[in-house]
């Protein structure tokens, strides 16, 4: 496909330069051992001083990089102004917020074409360890297993060793190195919705198949559904026959899905049960997909553009008996508007779409998978992801 260039040229040493640091990128990310309100003060700034050390010079000559730098942080500095004249005070997730931007897309914009090739490779070797590691928790039982940085995972049924993570209270699913198994599939999910379907046919079979049985292992009702979803929608937008036949395959998906919905147990009851939760009022917190987003709800209201930003004492003002608490609040995607209002959203997703330089197809592709995405984690929170806009599929 003429718009998804690799650059085959990339010799073996610059290869390994860039596996580390997208390596590097996806743990920083992702792992509870670095990313966490201890470890992330020291994990973010020591990745990106390399980063900056590796790609610095390359990235401050790119245009591509400087503008979306600019338009990316401008938008997020208007947020971050706002709240700071509205509550006297800046916050230190201000800073690691353009810290995350910077970090993501120093390396992303960097690598240009070579970058989903590098990403898939890291996920694929993270996919290996992962069913690996996922056979030692099965073996040994999830109470069992090792933990190592257990003090730096973000909860008390967290069980991590750093590459491999273990949630007690859902033994029979594969986290991998992330935080949970929905993050885990994230991950994976971002690496389908980054391929075009040429590339699947014709290279990396391997490398996604396993890819996708390590998605089996999450046992993510999410993850199932984003990636039917990301697999129908590459299939519509690619096929030429005109829209009815573009149509007739996505009602097809959308068959499939609710056969998988109705018929696997773990999947029905649980989406049932997200749906018939109802918030009472704004003092219930329930921390599922809806009930996050019907408590959201209320900060939403009071600060629709600018939102309350990341630190407890504004976010959750009207609520101060949750601040301090681990809240495991379900929902990205209400979390960061309530966050960041809809200029920082906005914000978000008009720099990705306006200049991200991908075709259209990989546009609309990831705008879906992320909104998807979002209604479970918060990945708007991460360097991986808040880079996404420096993406480019251009060698030069």
């Amino acid at each position: 496909m003429s718009n998804y260039q690799c650059e085959s040229h990339f010799s073996g040493h610059a290869f390994a330069r860039a596996y580390v640091m997208v390596a590097g990128l996806i743990v920083v990310s992702g792992s509870p051992a670095l990313n966490n309100d201890v470890a992330i003060k020291y994990s973010l700034p020591v990745f990106l001083a390399l980063a900056a050390a590796m790609y610095g010079r390359a990235a401050v000559r790119s245009k591509h990089f400087v503008q979306v730098l600019l338009l990316l942080s401008s938008a997020f500095a208007i947020v971050i102004f706002a709240q700071i004249v509205e509550y006297g005070r800046a916050f230190p997730w201000m800073a690691s917020l353009l810290l995350k931007v910077l970090a993501g897309g120093l390396v992303i914009a960097t690598l240009r074409g070579a970058f989903v090739n590098v990403y898939l490779t890291v996920m694929f070797h993270a996919s290996v360890l992962s069913l690996v590691m996922y056979s030692l928790q099965l073996a040994v039982g999830a109470d069992s297993f090792p933990a190592f940085v257990e003090t730096f995972a973000p909860a008390g049924n967290h069980r991590s060793i750093g590459l491999h993570t273990v949630v007690t209270t859902d033994p029979f699913r594969n986290a991998g190195l992330f935080w949970e198994p929905g993050a885990f599939q994230g991950f994976l999910n971002l690496g389908f919705a980054l391929v075009p379907l040429k590339v699947i046919a014709s290279q990396g079979r391997s490398k996604l198949v396993l890819m996708l049985i390590a998605l089996l292992t999450t046992f993510s009702t999410a993850g199932y559904i984003i990636f039917f979803v990301v697999i129908a929608v590459r299939m519509a937008l690619a096929n030429r026959r005109g829209v009815p036949v573009r149509m007739a395959l996505l009602a097809g998906f959308g068959v499939a899905v609710s056969v998988i919905y109705s018929q696997l147990d773990f999947l029905g009851p649980k989406i049932r049960e997200e749906l018939s939760y109802s918030a009472i009022n704004a003092g219930d917190f329930n921390p599922s997909r809806s009930g996050a987003f019907l408590f959201d709800i209320h900060y939403i209201d009071k600060r629709p553009l600018t939102g309350n930003g990341f630190a407890p004492e504004t976010r959750y003002a009207d609520h101060p008996w949750l601040i301090g608490v681990h809240l495991g609040h379900g929902n990205g995607f209400s979390g960061f508007l309530a966050s960041m209002g809809l200029v920082g959203l906005f914000g978000y997703f008009g720099v990705l779409w306006s200049r991200a330089r991908v075709c259209l197809q990989d546009r609309i592709v990831l705008v879906m998978f992320l909104l998807l995405a979002l209604q479970s984690q918060h990945f708007l929170l991460l360097p991986l992801f808040l880079g996404l806009p420096f993406l480019s599929r251009k060698v030069r």
